[in-house]
């Protein structure tokens, strides 16, 4: 079983791993800035991390996108994993509608989708 994932979730090799995460164009996916609010300055970044955060301790699809809610000092609120891009930026806009249209600013739970099986 690989360690390492394209966007795509095809294994990789360490060094393709290596150029593509190296390229931050492939690496992030969407990133908001928060501009009011109680976490004015902070944002939400959606990234491929291409590595398998789930560590082989579980079953299922590897987990190698990450959505980050920061404040100004990027010091992490929330955060969920994801399997594939799409699934990823649902999260991202799920942190959207509850940090900066409802203007709530209130974290749900720190992780998601680290559930282990």
């Amino acid at each position: 079983m690989s360690k390492y994932y394209d966007k795509k979730g095809s294994p990789i090799s360490l060094v393709t791993w290596q150029q593509l995460f190296e390229n931050k164009s492939y690496q992030i996916i969407k990133q908001t800035h928060i501009e009011s609010g109680p976490l004015e300055g902070g944002m939400i970044s959606t990234v491929w991390l291409g590595l398998d955060h789930r560590y082989g301790h579980t079953n299922g699809l590897p987990l190698i996108f990450e959505t980050m809610v920061l404040n100004k000092k990027y010091e992490d609120l929330e955060c969920s994993r994801a399997s594939t891009e799409e699934e990823a930026l649902m999260d991202h806009e799920d942190y959207s509608r509850r940090y900066i249209l409802s203007n709530t600013n209130k974290p749900t739970s720190r992780w998601k989708n680290l559930e282990i099986e």
